[in-house]
C-alpha cells in the first residue's frame, strides 16, 4: 500500500495564440503547486482494477486519468497488476486546478513504484505528454514556465510565500469548450497587458508586489463575460483587500493572494456570499508527494 498526496495548481500567466495543425493552442504560461490536494492510496488487490472516489463512487473507467495512466504503463512495461485506488477528492473539477492532470502524474509515480516497474523520469514524462498536456508538469511541480501546448517546461525560480484563497463558483467550465468560446471570440491583442518576462523577472527578484501586478489571463474576458459567478468571485476578493486575484486556466476558478493572514477570512467570506466554494492555500514546490 502506498499513499500519496497530489496537488493542484494555478495559472499566474497564461496567453493564448493561434491554434496548431494538431488541434492544441500555442500557450505561454507559468504554472505554480499550491497545497490543495487529494489523497490517494494505491492498495495491491487479487482481482482487477478499482478506482474510487469516496462519496462521488467509483470512476467512469473508460475516461478516468488514473486508468489511462496505469494503461500506458501497462502497455509500455508488459506488467499486468489488479490494485485499488483510493481517491480522496478535494481538488475541484472542471476549475482550472488540474485535478485530474495531478491524480494521473500520482498514478504514474505511484504505480511505478508499487510495481517496481523501473521507469526514471524520462519515462514518465513521455508518458505524460501522451496522457494530457499539463501533467508532465505535476510529475514535478514548483513553478514553471509552459509553452507549446503546455508541455514545454521550464523550471523558474520560486514563489515568494503568501495566503492563497482559492474560489470554485457554482459554474462548471469546459477546456474544450472554453477554447472553443475563445476562437469564436476572436479577442483582439490586449496591448495594455503584461508580458511574460515581466512575471519572470518579478519570480526572480522574489518581488511580491510585482508579481500581483503582473498576472495575465487571455480567457478572462471571453469566459467571465459568459459566467458572471466567475467575474463576482473576483471582483469580491479584490474588494475584500486581496493584492491581487485572477482565474487560473479556463475557469472556473478564481485565485486571490495576499501576505495578511488577518484579511484571509475576510476574502473567504466575501467570495462565499458569492455562492463560491472557498479554499484556504500556499504556494509551494513539489506536486506529488508520499506521506507516511
Amino acid at each position: 500500500m502506498l499513499k500519496f498526496i497530489a496537488r493542484a495548481k494555478i495559472n499566474l500567466y497564461l496567453d493564448v495564440a493561434d491554434k496548431r495543425p494538431d488541434g492544441f493552442h500555442e500557450v505561454k504560461t507559468v504554472l505554480q503547486s499550491v497545497t490543495l490536494a487529494d489523497e490517494i492510496m494505491f492498495t495491491p488487490n487479487e482481482s482487477g482494477i478499482e478506482v474510487a472516489y469516496g462519496d462521488f463512487g467509483k470512476c467512469d473507467f473508460h475516461n478516468d486519468l488514473i486508468i489511462q495512466a496505469w494503461e500506458a504503463l501497462a502497455a509500455l512495461t508488459g506488467h499486468d497488476a489488479c490494485f485499488t485506488a483510493d481517491v480522496k477528492k478535494v481538488i475541484p473539477a472542471a476549475a482550472g486546478l488540474g485535478g485530474g492532470s495531478a491524480d494521473a502524474a500520482a498514478a504514474l509515480i505511484g504505480l511505478n513504484k508499487l510495481y517496481g516497474l523501473g521507469l526514471d523520469q524520462a519515462d514518465l514524462r513521455r508518458i505524460a505528454e501522451d496522457i494530457g498536456a499539463d501533467v508532465p508538469f505535476f510529475l514535478t511541480g514548483g513553478t514553471m514556465e509552459g509553452t507549446g501546448a503546455g508541455e514545454t517546461l521550464k523550471p523558474l525560480p520560486a514563489m515568494p510565500d503568501c495566503e492563497i484563497v482559492i474560489l470554485k463558483p457554482s459554474v462548471d467550465v469546459s477546456t474544450g469548450r472554453a477554447y472553443q468560446d475563445f476562437d469564436e471570440a476572436g479577442t483582439a491583442a490586449d496591448e495594455h497587458k503584461p508580458g511574460l518576462d515581466a512575471l519572470e523577472s518579478a519570480l526572480s527578484n522574489g518581488d511580491y508586489g510585482q508579481i500581483c501586478e503582473s498576472l495575465f489571463n487571455a480567457f478572462e474576458p471571453v469566459i467571465m463575460g459568459k459566467y458572471p459567478a466567475i467575474r463576482a468571485a473576483k471582483e469580491a476578493a479584490l474588494a475584500a483587500g486581496a493584492d491581487a486575484a485572477l482565474m487560473s486556466g479556463s475557469g472556473s476558478t478564481v485565485f486571490a493572494l495576499t501576505r495578511s493572514s488577518g484579511i484571509v477570512e475576510d476574502i473567504i467570506s466575501a467570495g462565499e456570499e458569492t455562492g463560491a466554494q472557498a479554499y484556504r492555500a500556499k504556494p509551494c514546490n513539489v506536486a506529488v508527494v508520499e506521506v507516511d
